[in-house]
């Protein structure tokens, strides 16, 4: 379907074998027509995906654990699928296993809500406890010390900020002395900068 509205038949262009015969064939749709076509397809394909991302960020309910929901008999990734009752009336929501709809696995279904009050009523129970919070503190900063915090930066920028200090310092030491001009006040703030 998609190469229909760009087929250059249309416009009476016959091709075969890389050879093109201008009007070697009738022509069904005037080329201001068919430019106009190729034009709005090219507009649909740089728009459309921006719109329709936009309208299913707005309309989609948020399926917060695809990617991290795991099968329980085949431990293949569990994704989200939605479906409507057979008068149409009524939304469905699941998580679905990604191996079942090759017929390699038999899990059923999970309905998103359930299994969503389900995790997240776990992670509550879990953060609720004290000792667990403080297992998750102790492991977090051990891994910003593991993994982000490198001092090298850190103690450059410290030096920078004594070096300029310094040099502030000495420019109210001469102010104090009465030297003072456009070409230090300039300098002085560009340090306090």
């Amino acid at each position: 379907m998609n190469k229909l509205p760009k087929n250059r038949a249309y416009i009476g262009e016959y091709r075969h074998s890389g050879i093109t015969v201008e009007d070697g064939m009738p022509q069904i749709v005037d080329e201001e027509t068919f430019d106009r076509a190729q034009r709005r397809l090219a507009e649909n394909k740089r728009n459309g995906s921006r719109r329709k991302a936009s309208a299913q960020a707005q309309d989609t309910l948020r399926y917060w654990l695809t990617d991290k929901l795991y099968c329980g008999e085949c431990e293949n990734s569990m994704q989200d699928v939605s479906g409507t009752s057979k008068t149409g009336a009524k939304h469905y929501y699941y998580y679905y296993c990604k191996e079942r709809r090759a017929k390699r696995c038999t899990k059923r279904p999970v309905r998103k809500e359930w299994i969503e009050d389900t995790v997240t009523g776990i992670l509550k129970g879990f953060l609720d406890d004290g000792e667990n919070l403080a297992s998750i503190a102790v492991g977090a900063a051990k891994y910003y010390e593991d993994n982000y915090k490198s001092t090298e930066h850190l103690s450059s920028l410290e030096q920078q900020r004594r070096d300029v200090e310094k040099r502030l310092a000495n420019f109210v030491k001469a102010i104090e002395a009465g030297i003072f001009n456009k070409a230090t006040q300039r300098r002085m703030a560009k340090l306090q900068e």
